[in-house]
């Protein structure tokens, strides 16, 4: 554990009001910074027109974030934290597979609504977004990993390959649809590989 982690651990215990105003600034800072992004390109957003859309001072900004890069890698953090609340939730009292299922279904929706969440923005094809995807795609493969292996009494390293397996055909049907709107129902197709990965798992390891 680094100094700096250290002392904000200590710092959160000792000023409990600080820090959850600290967070909550931090909060709105990412959340409006997407919907910044939602009204134009990242390369022409600055740090001093996210201030402002923040309603923050910009060393208030700075406070937060080094830089503009480090401000958008941060932009996939309300989205893993509702991710592991969800899985948090459903966790031992939905099987996966639904579960995986739910929130393909949930995104899809949004997708659909023109919404312009965190969580649809990751989604866009832009360089500056890539650690911030980057932070998501191995969040989200270590809690599936974990509830997989909880779930099918897998060993660590068979989860994560069944994680990542699942992830990754999701990941390539969703851009395949993207990229041409010919291709089939993303869905249906969502949907089949879902049950072809579980097919692989009850297969292999039963």
């Amino acid at each position: 554990m680094t100094q700096a982690i250290q002392a904000e651990q200590t710092a959160a215990i000792k000023y409990p009001l600080r820090t959850k105003r600290k967070n909550q600034t931090r909060h709105k800072i990412i959340l409006d910074t997407a919907k910044l992004a939602g009204m134009g390109n990242f390369k022409n957003i600055t740090m001093a027109m996210v201030a402002d859309r923040a309603d923050v001072h910009v060393t208030t900004l700075f406070t937060h974030f080094k830089n503009k890069r480090e401000l958008l890698a941060a932009l996939s953090e309300p989205a893993m934290q509702d991710l592991s609340q969800q899985v948090a939730e459903s966790r031992g009292k939905i099987p996966f597979f639904q579960f995986y299922k739910a929130l393909w279904v949930k995104f899809l929706a949004q997708l659909n609504a023109g919404e312009t969440g965190i969580k649809v923005l990751l989604w866009q094809d832009q360089l500056e977004l890539v650690p911030a995807w980057l932070n998501f795609e191995r969040h989200q493969l270590s809690l599936f990993a974990d509830y997989l292996e909880a779930d099918f009494l897998l060993s660590k390293t068979q989860a994560r390959l069944v994680a990542g397996m699942l992830v990754s055909a999701n990941i390539f049907a969703f851009n395949d649809w993207l990229a041409n709107s010919k291709t089939p129902n993303i869905k249906a197709q969502i949907s089949k590989n879902i049950k072809e990965v579980e097919r692989i798992v009850q297969k292999s390891f039963f």
